[in-house]
């Protein structure tokens, strides 16, 4: 069976499988009762969660947040945007017009930057892999550093190196990378429920740079000097050893806040004073007033649910005595940061809802007419499973969708089709 699970889920995985010694120095991260927020930052997005070690040794996913679009790539946005205003000449602005070239460059820089030093001592020159014709061009002055490059200072050149200035580096590369990465991390940390998080843990690859990890330290400092930061001895195999961690034990996650709310499309008496007038509706056989587009809600957005445990059970009627099947819709609706009101009546038509698909349930027993029950629940866990079972005829009815790919999906248009009622 395919087990999913979120990066920094697995970072932390791997955190509480690390030696005694090695979590002692990190303020004993993992023991029991402890919360914590792991921060993977990556090239692209730096992905957070909170995390709390429950009183069974396992974890909690207490609060998980979508990657912020910063990383490593941004680092080195700012080292290309660094050249380009460093340097003048018209063979300058040919050379960089060469893309492969560029990519080599790149790549000596990316592998490079996380051995740059944080030590304000020591002057840290970076010897880069630059095009041919830049070489070339610096050794024969057509291509020379500006005005403004030279009084800054931070920039020198050497034959065919490149030499910087670490506060150089530490100013122009890193900090507004570093800020914004801080700032997310900033606003997990005053959520209410992060009121006990003490330790930030930072992976992945970007975390191995000791520039970034003292820059965050000093932001962080700022706003919450009680909030310690560590990092493990291989940030950049958090992921990869947590992940094979978790293959081998999955239980080791035990609970996780919902990313939306879920349920299923259904109808309900029609009530004036709780239901909107234009989704009334006369259902013609019996003559009642429904009101539709209800959005039953099985599981609420940042409500903690246990992994693979079936949520609480909720019961559906058909519309028709002689109906022969109930297509039970299935949505989910993301409020981002906006908190839903559970006292008031959610449908499937209100913004941020999102059709994920459906289940067709078989009733061939019409006897009972419209008193036959449908019982239907949740199973959340690296799949969002959808259950539900015939009273009259016991059969047993399933769907599943891929747990990550739900908060991707794209709102879909309505469809009014012969569905369930719940009283």
């Amino acid at each position: 069976m395919l087990e999913i699970a979120l990066e920094p889920e697995v970072a932390a995985v791997y955190c509480l499988n690390l030696p005694l010694e090695e979590r002692k120095t990190m303020w004993d991260l993992g023991n029991i009762g402890q919360s914590f927020l792991v921060a993977d930052l990556g090239g692209g997005t730096a992905d957070l969660a909170a995390i709390k070690v429950n009183a069974k040794g396992t974890l909690d996913i207490i609060r998980h947040a979508q990657g912020a679009l910063i990383g490593g790539q941004n680092i080195n946005s700012a080292f290309f945007q660094a050249i380009h205003e460093s340097f003048e000449g018209d063979l300058f602005k040919t050379v960089f017009r060469d893309p492969i070239e560029l990519l080599e460059m790149e790549d000596d820089f990316e592998h490079k930057k996380v051995n740059i030093v944080s030590t304000k001592e020591l002057k840290c020159s970076i010897n880069l892999t630059v095009p041919s014709q830049f070489r070339n061009g610096l050794l024969q002055n057509e291509i020379r550093l500006t005005e403004e490059a030279k009084k800054k200072g931070g920039l020198q050149i050497n034959r065919d190196k490149l030499l910087f200035d670490p506060s150089y580096i530490k100013e122009y590369f890193f900090k507004e990378t570093c800020t914004r990465i801080s700032k997310e991390i900033e606003k997990m940390l005053k959520l209410p429920e992060l009121g006990n998080v003490s330790i930030i843990v930072l992976v992945g690859g970007l975390s191995g740079s000791s520039v970034v990890v003292s820059q965050i330290k000093d932001l962080l400092k700022e706003s919450f000097p009680e909030v310690r930061v560590v990092v493990p001895t291989s940030p950049f195999r958090a992921i990869l050893t947590g992940a094979v961690l978790y293959g081998h034990n999955p239980e080791i996650l035990n609970s996780r806040r919902s990313p939306a709310t879920f349920g299923v499309k259904t109808n309900s008496l029609f009530d004036a004073a709780v239901h909107k007038s234009d989704k009334k509706w006369i259902h013609s056989a019996s003559g009642k007033a429904y009101c539709k587009d209800i959005f039953s809600v099985h599981v609420w957005e940042g409500e903690l649910i246990v992994l693979n445990e079936k949520q609480p059970v909720k019961k559906y009627f058909p519309m028709d005595a002689n109906q022969t099947e109930v297509k039970l819709k299935v949505f989910m609706h993301s409020a981002r940061d906006i908190s839903l009101d559970e006292s008031k009546v959610l449908y499937t038509s209100d913004d941020g809802c999102t059709e994920l698909g459906e289940m067709i349930v078989k009733m061939p027993d019409t006897s009972k007419g419209t008193n036959r029950e449908v019982f239907v629940s949740f199973v959340i866990g690296a799949e969002i499973e959808v259950k539900a079972i015939d009273e009259t005829s016991k059969e047993e009815f399933e769907v599943k969708f891929e747990f990550l790919n739900t908060l991707n999906l794209c709102k879909q248009k309505e469809e009014n089709e012969l569905g369930a009622q719940n009283i």
